[in-house]
């Protein structure tokens, strides 16, 4: 299911199992359509977050999408911002 902000470019994909499905199958398949997606979004060099940030299930996908000197940053802005990293820790970049 594709949904969002499709005026200015951020559509989100809900990846829903079909229904009368059973939930674990589709669940055992996660990270594969995961992996299917977001080749797609690399191949066409979109980002896997949005507006919102990538949080703990894409968290070590970001590289795939950033150059270290962006995460690099990220991280300085991170420690500048908050030095004692008490604002969600360890969510989207480490300090």
């Amino acid at each position: 299911m594709a949904f969002g902000h499709v005026g200015n470019g951020n559509i989100h994909l809900n990846l829903t199992q079909p229904d009368g499905a059973e939930t674990s199958p589709h669940l055992a398949r996660w990270q594969e359509f995961n992996d299917i997606v977001h080749g797609i979004v690399r191949e066409f060099r979109g980002a896997i977050g949005a507006e919102h940030g990538v949080g703990l299930l894409k968290r070590d996908e970001i590289t795939h999408y950033k150059s270290r000197v962006e995460i690099e940053l990220m991280n300085t802005i991170k420690r500048a911002l908050d030095p004692d990293n008490i604002m969600n820790p360890g969510k989207v970049v480490s300090v």
